[in-house]
């Protein structure tokens, strides 16, 4: 946490420790030879729903002593706290007390100046009188963390430390908004749904991780951001897993979820200390996603394999290196994870797309040949307006309608031309499906077509029936090709 500064001295969690119980709220340092003080290590100090006494040795490097900055010890533990060093006091985080209702809550992350002149050369003595009344977890590990190092705010070197992984709450706040748009428009949106919750979700748990850098807050708070960590450590891990069920599982959905996530939640609570909750929040549901891909994987469903090899690579990360994983590189790989998801619903989305779009043209072909055959069995005829009259005309008889301007040219079997009163544009809304717009001044009976021939500039002629040849712009062409294949 101090590698800023190059120069920091941590506390052994070994290093012998004696600790007495404060009788009261008195602040005259006991002589720790009372019969109820235990000799333990610093690991094992715990001021929780207590108030106590800790007496140990504060040994600091010639290093240290020789720099011109001044000197400061980091103390970061869930206590209100008094620090004494030889017996004088250096400073109060808080209000320690044997009541709730005395105790004054100290913060979570603190320093003290160091007076070099009351440091001894050969022995120095660091006594702390500590209490926790406030809370409503008991942690394994009260005291994170203690060392001597050049005094500053602790809260910048917990935000060096943070600041890492800052940089993807961007993307994932930008991907849950963008995510939940898209699944208002998709059919299958429930697996959209669930990765912009997967989103959303790392991107509340790294808000709430990077608090401790951005703020100095009472200890009582950490209990809630603890809590809150796992709890969107927990929602993340169950979008992942729903994700993953609802892209291979076809039925009882519902059920897998909520009987998978029961056991995800067991796993959670049943684990000692927030950081492995949190971490087992993620591994469990990611480790039976991964079951579930290696089923279907067995099974040769596509996309399985991919989805196992990346569960696989999340995974391992995680159990080469827990505590580095959790405190540095996490949202990295989680990032990683999202976009791995987010490329295959792209894919699949790409993939549904091409799928509807040859369906849409087998249905439209297929009606076209429907409306064919309607027109054959019962032709309709078209209302021409002449000079003065209106003719009725079978449609079956037309082979092709030319624009004029306010005027088309009606071209019938026997090359008999007939001109209607009307603009093309007009007339193209009233014609069955049989008849096809294949260039801005023609519209052609598909059932006169005969070939179709296309040359290099993209444009091409329609050969009809009677030796006619009619034009097909570049710009038609291709929605000329998907009707008459």
């Amino acid at each position: 946490l101090l590698s800023s500064t190059g120069i920091s001295q941590t506390f052994d969690r070994t290093q012998s420790t004696i600790i007495c119980p404060a009788r009261d709220d008195s602040n005259i340092i006991p002589d720790f030879n009372q019969e109820e003080c235990v000799t333990t290590t610093i690991e094992n100090i715990d001021p929780q729903y207590t108030h106590i006494w800790v007496k140990t040795d504060l040994n600091i490097s010639p290093t240290l002593l020789n720099q011109s900055l001044p000197l400061g010890l980091y103390i970061m533990v869930k206590s209100s706290s008094a620090i004494y060093i030889n017996g004088k006091l250096i400073g109060m985080n808080g209000k320690t007390s044997s009541h709730l209702q005395s105790e004054v809550a100290g913060a979570m992350d603190t320093v003290f100046y160091i007076d070099k002149n009351i440091i001894q050369k050969d022995h120095n003595q660091l006594v702390l009188k500590m209490s926790a009344q406030s809370g409503f977890l008991h942690l394994s590990q009260p005291l994170g963390h203690i060392s001597v190092g050049i005094y500053s705010n602790p809260t910048h070197f917990l935000l060096n430390h943070y600041w890492i992984s800052i940089l993807p709450f961007g993307a994932f706040l930008l991907a849950a908004i963008y995510l939940g748009v898209l699944s208002t428009i998709q059919k299958n949106r429930k697996p959209i749904i669930f990765l912009s919750l997967m989103s959303l979700f790392a991107a509340c748990q790294l808000l709430i991780e990077i608090t401790r850098g951005t703020m100095a807050y009472l200890y009582p708070f950490h209990e809630y951001r603890l809590v809150l960590i796992a709890l969107f450590s927990y929602a993340f891990g169950i979008c992942l897993l729903a994700h993953i069920i609802y892209r291979f599982i076809i039925r009882h959905q519902i059920k897998m979820i909520f009987s998978l996530s029961f056991i995800s939640l067991i796993s959670v609570l049943a684990s000692d200390g927030y950081d492995l909750k949190a971490a087992l929040a993620v591994i469990t549901p990611s480790a039976l996603s991964l079951l579930i891909c290696i089923f279907y994987t067995a099974k040769k469903v596509p996309n399985s394999l991919s989805f196992s090899l990346a569960l696989i690579f999340f995974i391992v990360l995680f159990f080469i290196s827990p505590s580095l994983f959790l405190d540095r590189y996490f949202y990295y790989v989680v990032a990683g994870l999202l976009f791995f998801l987010f490329f295959q619903q792209a894919i699949d989305y790409s993939n549904q797309r091409k799928t509807h779009a040859i369906e849409k043209a087998r249905a439209d072909h297929l009606q076209l040949i429907i409306n064919q055959n309607k027109e054959k069995a019962n032709p309709a005829k078209l209302k021409v307006k002449g000079a003065g009259k209106i003719d009725l005309i079978p449609l079956d008889e037309i082979f092709y309608f030319k624009g004029a301007g306010d005027y088309v040219e009606i071209t019938m079997a026997d090359n008999k031309t007939i001109l209607h009163n009307g603009s093309l544009k007009e007339l193209e809304n009233s014609l069955p499906v049989i008849f096809l717009k294949v260039h801005r001044s023609y519209i052609v009976n598909t059932n006169t077509i005969i070939s179709l021939k296309r040359n290099s500039a993209g444009t091409g002629n329609l050969n009809l029936l009677s030796n006619m040849t009619i034009p097909v712009s570049r710009r038609i062409m291709p929605m000329v090709l998907d009707s008459l294949t």
